[in-house]
């Protein structure tokens, strides 16, 4: 059985929330059962593995693949695990505060559907290039399609695809990285090609597929736009000097303690309704594209029938133009 370190919550003006939103007294037993399930494909010692998507693939092997879940859980990570059977896609295993859900779904699917669960509006170009515009406010020049997945209740960070991981992304909750440091414990002296391992409060000790300085920059676009969904969801906006830390109701970990620093409310960027604002202007835009490739499309379609009635020297009477 393994033993996990439990995040304390700071400076927080209502503890009780705090605890309760990132109680794990639940999902610890089940990760434990994760580990002994894998305990004949891993060390058996004090120290957890670290792991991959094919350790992960060998851990979760009794867990039932299922197709859904209830998205109403708030989501600590969806982690790609190998097919068990060659020539299957990946599948995808969801992490809640209380439960292990091992899916047949794509992440862009599993992504999506918690978002719009929370949000009523889909994960969408319009969205991430919304939330990217809003971030350049910040000087954080970001691709839309690296954005994290983050509604008024929690975020994901997407983390880039690696060959540990079935070159797909790993979506974490930062609210449960632990800590992110090398590992010097498998023979590597040099730092450079250390792994880079991902600690989370759950116990599961991941390989990191990027830099520190990376996984920091990530973190803080995603706790930017996680604040200001939140600040738009609440009746009343946050005053300007409440910890952002206390804000969003994280747990005190190394890494978090770190990150955070001096960030208040009074950091949260734009105004109350600035992202969904840019957000209807890009569905505007987005819809306005689409209308033009679809005349566009129709036109080219109009002018090949002519030319097919030409060559095969018909006359029909076009229904769009009248012409023969």
């Amino acid at each position: 059985m393994k033993h996990h370190t439990h995040a304390t919550p700071i400076n927080s003006p209502a503890p009780q929330m705090r605890q309760h939103t990132y109680d794990l007294t639940k999902l610890l037993p089940l990760i434990d059962s994760l580990f002994d399930w894998g305990a004949a494909v891993t060390p058996d010692s004090d120290d957890e593995p670290v792991i991959d998507s094919l350790i992960l693939s060998q851990m979760t092997n009794q867990l039932p693949v299922e197709h859904e879940f209830d998205h109403s859980k708030l989501l600590l990570a969806v982690l790609p695990v190998a097919p068990r059977f060659l020539g299957e896609p990946p599948l995808q295993l969801v992490i809640t505060t209380d439960s292990l859900h091992l899916l047949d779904r794509t992440q862009a699917q599993i992504i999506n559907d918690s978002f719009k669960h929370h949000e009523h509006i889909a994960f969408d170009n319009a969205f991430r290039s919304a939330a990217a515009t809003l971030l350049k406010g910040m000087h954080c020049v970001h691709a839309s399609h690296n954005i994290p997945m983050a509604n008024w209740r929690f975020t994901l960070i997407p983390l880039k695809p690696s060959e540990h991981w079935e070159n797909q992304r790993l979506w974490i909750n930062p609210a449960t990285i632990e800590n992110y440091s090398q590992d010097l414990t498998k023979g590597h002296h040099d730092c450079t090609q250390a792994n880079k391992l991902l600690i989370t409060t759950y116990g599961l000790m991941l390989k990191g597929p990027v830099r520190p300085d990376t996984l920091k920059s990530q973190i803080i676009r995603g706790i930017l736009i996680h604040s200001a969904r939140k600040r738009m969801h609440e009746a009343v906006s946050p005053g300007s000097d409440t910890p952002l830390m206390s804000y969003l109701e994280y747990p005190s970990t190394p890494l978090l303690n770190r990150i955070f620093g001096g960030l208040t409310t009074y950091h949260i960027p734009g105004t109350r309704s600035q992202l969904m604002d840019t957000y209807r202007v890009h569905t505007s835009l987005a819809d306005n594209r689409s209308w033009v490739r679809k005349e566009e499309h129709a036109q080219e379609k109009h002018r090949k029938w002519h030319q097919e009635m030409e060559l095969a020297d018909k006359k029909h009477r076009c229904q769009i133009c009248g012409r023969e």
